[in-house]
């Protein structure tokens, strides 16, 4: 590295140094509001601290980042894709795979959005354009919300490139080939990169914590090399992306059907009173919720608005069902168990988890029923959040179906355009099947 620096190939700057302007600012997040001076026990005299990146290792004017000043080293393309281990790819998802290379072989647009529904398999579409990429020698990055959905991607890879060696980041956690072309990484991770990429794929691009937040999305065009393209995949794009596409400033690809073929559970909307607070009651739509997962020996998933209000929930539930208590659990981002009990729920040992919206994507379980409680808190459960949630039923092509209900004091129009959304989804896909049946060129 030091050889590096004197020949002038890598910069060595203060983390947190001062613009053009005189301010100082934060050279790993960018933040210019939020600088402090802080005493640190490491540092001899005090400092100024970013504090918006602390969660990756808190920043100093003290402590040095570096960067490249000369284009980043090339590999020399190896002209042969690595191995591909796809399992059979459907018709949908077959088209799918035609139209997001030939994005990626024009040199316009520079963007594509992947608008598929749940469950639709959209991730394996990606693979042969990141092996078309890897082959040419080109940098990619894929990108998701949540580290339990990174190690779930990485073990995905293994199995799909086998032998192939890449890179996967995220909190607490590096696994590092430095010759590696591929890297999987959380959204987070995103602020450790200067431009590098050729390409980014950014998967559930909707989800917190990138939607919305100037930083991640700052990061997230930084990485970007000025020829590289990059790919957004969700089943819930927002309106605005939606009116890029239609006004064709970005490219859009379409999966209408899941994998499977069958259509989306179409949630139950269902009014009816709820406990105010301390979960003072079960309600009787949740004692025929739980009936049912027992006497059809399925998983449910009841989520609510609140981790005070799930952990309350779940107490009040093992403490109604005495000779279920030890299948019944939370779980929640704060909790420091979440890991083991997704594993206990995937194995069948915990029956029914009571969560907040972080199992709302990512994560595949089979025989699953679920059930959200206080449907109509739109500030936390958006249409975008329930068609999400309801996407986790019927995922598999052993089990398409199971129940999917919405649970309110008062139907709003939320989940009245969450449940519309599923239903013409529905609809599309079933047009999608009846064109492809009376296609001539069908074999």
């Amino acid at each position: 590295l030091q050889q590096l620096i004197l020949e002038g190939k890598v910069q060595r700057l203060a983390a947190v140094g001062l613009d053009k302007l005189g301010r100082f600012y934060c050279r790993r997040c960018g933040e210019q509001e939020q600088i402090y001076v802080e005493r640190l026990s490491s540092a001899p005299q005090p400092c100024r601290v970013c504090p918006s990146c602390r969660e990756l290792g808190t920043l100093t004017d003290g402590i040095p980042l570096y960067r490249w000043r000369v284009e980043l080293p090339r590999i020399k393309p190896s002209g042969v894709p690595p191995p591909l281990a796809l399992p059979a790819l459907t018709v949908w998802q077959e088209q799918a795979v035609r139209e997001s290379l030939e994005f990626w072989r024009q040199p316009e647009p520079r963007t594509l959005l992947v608008w598929a529904v749940c469950g639709a398999g959209k991730t394996e579409v990606v693979f042969p354009l990141i092996r078309d990429a890897l082959a040419a020698g080109k940098r990619v990055l894929l990108a998701v919300p949540r580290r339990e959905i990174v190690r779930e991607l990485g073990e995905r890879i293994k199995r799909c490139f086998p032998g192939l060696a890449f890179t996967i980041l995220y909190g607490g956690h590096k696994e590092e080939f430095p010759t590696a072309l591929l890297t999987i990484t959380t959204t987070h991770q995103l602020l450790r990169f200067t431009s590098c990429f050729d390409l980014v794929i950014v998967d559930e691009a909707d989800a917190f914590p990138l939607y919305g937040n100037p930083m991640l999305n700052a990061a997230l065009e930084r990485v970007i090399l000025p020829t590289g393209k990059k790919i957004y995949m969700t089943a819930t794009p927002d309106p605005s992306w939606q009116r890029r596409a239609r006004r064709g400033e970005i490219g859009v690809v379409k999966i209408p059907l899941r994998y499977h073929g069958r259509p989306l559970p179409v949630p139950t909307l269902i009014r009816t009173a709820l406990p105010a607070k301390k979960a003072e009651f079960i309600p009787p739509v949740v004692k025929e919720f739980i009936f049912r997962l027992r006497t059809q020996e399925r998983k449910g998933l009841i989520f609510l608005p609140t981790v005070q209000g799930v952990e309350a929930f779940a107490r009040s539930l093992q403490q109604e069902l005495p000779n279920q208590a030890d299948q019944i659990d939370y779980i929640h981002a704060r909790d420091p168990l979440r890991e083991e009990k997704v594993k206990r729920f995937s194995t069948g040992q915990l029956h029914l988890l009571v969560t907040t919206t972080l199992l709302e994507r990512g994560l595949n379980f089979d025989r699953l029923d679920l059930l959200v409680l206080y449907a109509d808190q739109e500030r936390i459960f958006s249409v975008e959040t329930l068609i999400q949630i309801a996407g986790r039923v019927g995922r598999s092509a052993a089990d398409p179906g199971g129940v999917v209900y919405f649970v309110a004091e008062s139907i709003t129009g939320t989940m009245k355009t969450a449940h519309q959304e599923i239903v013409r989804m529905n609809k599309e896909g079933n047009s999608f099947i009846k064109k492809k049946a009376t296609s001539p060129d069908r074999e």
